[in-house]
């Protein structure tokens, strides 16, 4: 990759949503001119799945050829564990107030109080399904890596199953916003939430690609060797 040795500032300043790819491998600011390698070595991250990880986020969808081992794995969980922090914490609260913030623009119009109940119930939907992964996915995930699964009646089949598909309702938020509410002097606000669906939507699409193509793929490996 052109990228591996570039300077990680001047990746960050050429794409942004890179700071949040760092933080939620725990690197952080005061990086100095060191590379993706350099980065690789310093935290001991496998730098075929960072590389990988970078990749999605630059619209690349590239999956390399991943061989990872029982640590790769935990550094895998703690970055889709991280994401998930920062949609409960973050994205999906940023988003309800800026719903708030619109509806309150638009007081007592039935149509915006449906909005804030529409989101509403999907970030239930969101919260039900990222509670599903971290009460019953990652620690199954962290029992095969250990190799203390055999007595868990589960399978990570199972989850490529339950794996719902939470962004199509974004979709349906979207296309209300551009096409159907009524334009009520509420453009600047309904742009700067339109802006913030696009950046969760695109962060989720990744998320879910990680999930699936990389995670699924590394535990039925195991499962199978473990078997």
């Amino acid at each position: 990759m052109d990228n591996l040795n570039k300077k990680v500032a001047e990746l960050i300043i050429n794409n942004p949503f890179l700071l949040i790819v760092l933080e939620r491998l725990g690197v952080f600011l005061g990086l100095q001119d060191k590379t993706i390698n350099d980065i690789c070595i310093e935290h001991k991250i496998n730098l075929n799945l960072f590389l990988t990880i970078y990749n999605l986020h630059e619209n690349e969808n590239e999956i390399l050829d991943l061989h990872l081992k029982a640590e790769d794995i935990n550094t895998l969980l703690k970055y889709l564990s991280n994401s998930h922090n920062y949609y409960k914490t973050e994205a999906i609260p940023k988003i309800s107030k800026k719903i708030k913030k619109i509806s309150s623009i638009n007081k007592n119009d039935l149509t915006y109080i449906l909005l804030e109940r529409f989101f509403e119930e999907y970030k239930q939907e969101v919260f039900k399904h990222l509670e599903y992964e971290e009460k019953i996915v990652f620690p199954y995930v962290s029992a095969v890596i250990n190799h203390n699964s055999k007595q868990l009646d589960y399978s990570i089949s199972e989850y490529k199953n339950h794996h719902d598909d939470i962004e199509a309702k974004l979709l349906e938020l979207k296309n209300l916003l551009i096409k159907h509410l009524p334009y009520k002097n509420d453009q600047k606000s309904r742009r700067d939430l339109l802006l913030n669906i696009f950046h969760f939507e695109k962060d989720l699409r990744i998320h879910t690609i990680i999930e699936e193509d990389i995670l699924v793929h590394a535990i039925k490996n195991l499962e199978n060797k473990n078997s």
